[in-house]
């Protein structure tokens, strides 16, 4: 018999609470981001957190070495198309997901959320010239790391992000009651801003490797003017992540020890991201993914004899790849001096 996580962490005490539709002083208009000019990047890999079949179309996600001004290191490139989608496509624009994206850092910013830590620091946007694809070089090779964007018509714009070594994803192999407590305090941070997340989804939280909770993927989020965000609104949302830490994940944490499959579907992500689908038959494979502790095979999810719970592999990772194949067989790409509108290619 499974246990009520009401009888161990209590009622929900965002529930049922009577707050007003409009702030008592409207939030201030902020600046943009920043715009990066003289951008010179490396991808050197892919991060693959997307795993939803219209992936390459609403954004790409990169791992890449950068330089600009003053700045040398290491950074995350999300990549999105300025094109409109298609007639038949249901999907948002995903000029649009940048436009939410960047509005939302542009609030955490002024605020000075990035600087604490519980979202990455943006750099800035990243408006490729349009003359980027011009090298004849530059093919539509499917292993190629921006091949998505080859038939666009309308350069690609970039968000170029903190890159956070070694951090994992939000699962129950690593939630604990002290950790759900502070990525609440986390989305709080963020509702200071006048930022709502409107993604809560395990895969949207990452753990750092000092253990601290880190939240990604703002191109859901909704600011002012949008009239969805009210005091009642920013409460509703953390009256649903408190759900879904402790009446879901924490729960789900329980299952695992007992060599049970969770129930948050989204906690298999980053174990199985190529095979998650609106079932539980496509967990089947021919070829079943072992994993400390955990196996995958036809009947779905079983566990090993031991009780231990270890985090499965996390594709949020390094792959210890550097300037040439990836993991997922995607070659390194240098764009250097695009004022100048000179593209290279590392064949």
């Amino acid at each position: 018999m499974g246990w009520d996580p009401e009888k161990v962490y209590g009622k929900n005490p965002f529930e049922g609470l009577d707050l007003p539709d409009e702030f008592e002083t409207a939030p201030e208009t902020v600046p943009p981001i920043p715009e990066i000019v003289g951008l010179k990047f490396q991808i050197v890999d892919s991060i693959h957190y997307e795993y939803s079949k219209h992936s390459d179309y609403r954004a790409r996600v990169f791992k890449a070495r950068a330089n600009w001004d003053n700045f040398e290191g290491t950074v995350v490139m999300k990549l999105f198309h300025s094109d409109e989608p298609a007639e038949d496509c249901s999907l948002d624009r995903s000029l649009d997901l940048f436009e939410r994206e960047s509005n939302a850092y542009a609030r955490l910013l002024h605020h000075g959320i990035c600087s604490k830590g519980v979202v990455p620091h943006c750099h800035g946007s990243y408006r490729f010239p349009p003359t980027w694809k011009s090298d004849l070089r530059f093919t539509s090779d499917p292993h190629f790391p921006l091949a998505s964007f080859i038939n666009d018509i309308e350069p690609p714009v970039a968000l170029v992000l903190e890159y956070l070594p070694g951090v994992r994803p939000l699962s129950p192999w690593n939630i604990t009651p002290e950790l759900a407590e502070e990525i609440m305090a986390a989305l709080k941070r963020i509702h200071e801003a006048y930022v709502l997340h409107s993604d809560l989804y395990p895969r949207n939280i990452l753990i750092k490797k000092d253990g601290s909770p880190c939240w990604i993927d703002f191109d859901a989020a909704q600011i002012p003017p949008d009239p969805e965000v009210t005091p009642a609104w920013l409460n509703e949302e953390l009256a649903d992540a408190w759900s879904l830490l402790y009446e879901e994940l924490l729960p789900d944490r329980a299952r695992v020890i007992r060599g049970e499959k969770p129930r948050h579907q989204d906690c298999l992500a980053p174990v199985l991201p190529h095979m998650l689908e609106d079932n539980d038959s496509a967990l089947a494979s021919n070829n079943p993914l072992e994993v400390p502790n955990l196996v995958f095979d036809n009947e779905g999810f079983v566990s090993s004899n031991s009780s231990q719970i270890t985090d499965p592999p996390s594709f949020y990772q390094d792959t210890g790849i550097e300037d040439s194949v990836s993991t997922a067989g995607e070659k390194s790409i240098i764009l250097e001096n695009l004022d100048s509108e000179v593209l290279g290619i590392n064949m």
